[in-house]
This record gives C-alpha cells, structure tokens and sequence, in this order.
C-alpha cells in the first residue's frame, strides 16, 4: 500500500468505496447535518451497503446497512435534507440518542473533517428447499463485507478502526 496508514480510505476506493458527504457535529442539537452530497448514493434506493466513517481520510469507523443510506427530506425548514428515521442508515445516524449512533457522534464532535464513504454490495441469487418446495432467495452481503474488511485490519494491524468496538 502506498500510504503507510492502513486506514487511510485512498487504499479502498478501487474497491467500490465513494465518497457519499461531509458530517458536521450540530452542538446545539447534538446532531449530525451532511453537506456536499453525493445524491445520487445518498438516495439510492439500494439496501445493502458497507460504510466507512473518516476523520482526515483515516477510516474510524466501518459499518454495514440492510437499508437505504438515506432518504430525501422534503421539510423545508430542516437543518438536513436527510429524513431523521431509522428506515436508513445515515438518517440514523443522524441523530439516535443511544448506542452505536450516539457513541460514534460524541467520539467525533470535535473533529472537522468528518467524511462518510460507501461500497454497494450487490445480491446473489439462490436457492434452497423451503417446505419441501424450491424457493429462490436474494441474500445481501454486505454484512460479510463488513466482516472482511475488519478482519483485513486485524491481520494488517492487529486492531480495528478506533470505533469498532469488535469484529461483531
């Protein structure tokens, strides 16, 4: 790798990372409001993606969604154009008061160079016997994804981004 950072995003984007928005930390709310939007990613209506949250280019967080990253907000009064709702996974972040969302906003709060990249990950047909009859499934794979990436860290480093607590 050319940057001795392993973390560094520059090492994942010929994987299909792409720069999705900026994060600015809101203090009077304690939220989240995205700036620079990628639309085209953040309205997808693809679910199963793999994230990477960076500070200065350097990945701090890698995570994985079932849902859509985020879905437009048509208020025209809002700090976001960002719908706050657990239906996506950047929408969640936003603002969830609790847990992961909520750790990852405060461990952040005072950087300013808060980036937030995404992988799609495309289903794979398949089938299996359900009820003695064939039926066709569309796993998604982004959680293996996930997976992978953060062994790929542990083998490199022997750690993971600062904001994965573990593999899972």
């Amino acid at each position: 790798m050319p940057n001795k950072n392993v973390f560094h995003i520059s090492h994942y984007l010929k994987d299909g990372f792409r720069f999705v928005c900026n994060a600015t930390y809101h203090v009077p709310t304690g939220k989240w409001i995205y700036s620079d939007l990628q639309e085209t990613l953040m309205f997808s209506k693809h679910c199963g993606w793999v994230y990477a949250i960076t500070s200065d280019d350097i990945i701090v967080k890698i995570g994985e969604t079932g849902n859509p990253l985020g879905i437009r907000n048509t208020k025209k009064n809002s700090l976001n154009v960002v719908v706050e709702s657990t239906k996506s996974r950047l929408g969640r972040l936003i603002y969830f008061p609790t847990g992961t969302d909520f750790v990852i906003r405060q461990a952040l709060a005072n950087e300013e160079n808060i980036k937030i990249y995404a992988k799609k990950c495309m289903p794979v047909k398949t089938s299996t016997i359900i009820g003695g009859k064939r039926k066709q499934l569309t796993p998604r794979p982004n959680k293996e994804v996930e997976l992978a990436y953060l062994d790929l860290f542990m083998e490199l480093t022997g750690k993971h981004p600062k904001l994965n607590k573990a593999r899972k």
